[in-house]
């Protein structure tokens, strides 16, 4: 199994134990949100969630951790799960500027996915990261947070990896789009 594939693993089954109605979920949910934005080293009050099972390289820890803590400040509030599989960074951000009825925030929303895509680390992509998980979160709209982690992981494992993580983000936000605008060229290519 590739490191990735355990980030993944890891990851998924932390979110289920986070989406259950327990005490033990509701207080981990709690936790996280305050140390999210934060570097895990300075966290031990999360390292019983980030760190239980002895996993993976300080990399993937840092990964773990910005994946669980946006996830903690995603699920704020709600009575459901915010993971989607197959909903990129990018998608989202895309979906929540369709959901903008009047179109007064997609200037906002474009400006803080590109601090994101542009951020020079882990830290500052997280800290970037948690307006936009916010904003998400005020419209219901789920993140693929197994596939957030693993890119997280490569973002700040190799910077060479770094550009290509960002492209994917920005063709997933440029070239999604709507039902209502794919119908629409259906409907004209006939």
């Amino acid at each position: 199994m590739s490191i990735k594939e355990e980030i993944g693993e890891f990851v998924l089954k932390r979110i289920r134990e986070l989406d259950e109605e327990t005490p033990y979920a509701r207080a981990s949910l709690a936790k996280l949100r305050r140390v999210a934005g934060k570097n895990p080293s300075e966290t031990p009050e999360v390292w019983g969630i980030t760190l239980r099972g002895g996993l993976l390289s300080s990399d993937a820890i840092e990964a773990i951790h910005t994946a669980l803590a946006l996830y903690a400040v995603h699920r704020q509030s709600k009575q459901k799960s915010m993971h989607l599989e197959g909903q990129s960074l990018g998608k989202a951000a895309r979906v929540l500027i369709w959901k903008d009825k009047d179109g007064n925030r997609e200037e906002a929303i474009t400006r803080r996915f590109n601090a994101i895509a542009s951020a020079g680390d882990l830290i500052e992509l997280s800290r970037h990261a948690r307006g936009l998980v916010q904003l998400l979160r005020s419209e219901d709209i789920e993140l693929d947070y197994v596939q957030f982690a693993r890119e997280l992981y490569s973002f700040g494992r190799y910077a060479d990896s770094r550009p290509g993580i960002r492209l994917k983000w920005g063709k997933d936000f440029y070239s999604l789009k709507p039902d209502t605008e794919k119908n629409e060229e259906e409907n004209q290519d006939e």
